[in-house]
């Protein structure tokens, strides 16, 4: 407990990608909500979702590499489909 409290980094959500990929990352997991149409799997981000398509960005650029973990939420009913992903976007999880 003490090395977490003291590498912890209260950072305002505006800079939060910004303070995660100067930092480094190596697994990001996300909270997702799956849907299927036309037999095409696809996951909502759900929540956060300017945060893990900014870092998500830098990862496609070259900027960033990560696995990227999703957690799927069945019967999401608030998730708007922003961040919406295809299930190749995943390492591993979001089923």
């Amino acid at each position: 407990m003490p090395f977490a409290q003291q590498h912890y980094i209260s950072a305002n959500y505006t800079h939060a990608s910004s303070y995660l990929l100067e930092r480094g990352l190596n697994v990001v997991t996300q909270l997702v909500a799956k849907r299927v149409l036309d037999g095409v799997t696809r996951y909502s981000l759900s929540c956060n979702t300017d945060t893990t398509l900014e870092i998500l960005r830098a990862r496609a650029e070259g900027r960033a590499s990560f696995k990227l973990i999703g957690r799927s939420i069945p019967n999401c009913r608030s998730c708007r489909w922003r961040g919406d992903l295809a299930a190749d976007e995943f390492s591993a999880g979001a089923g």
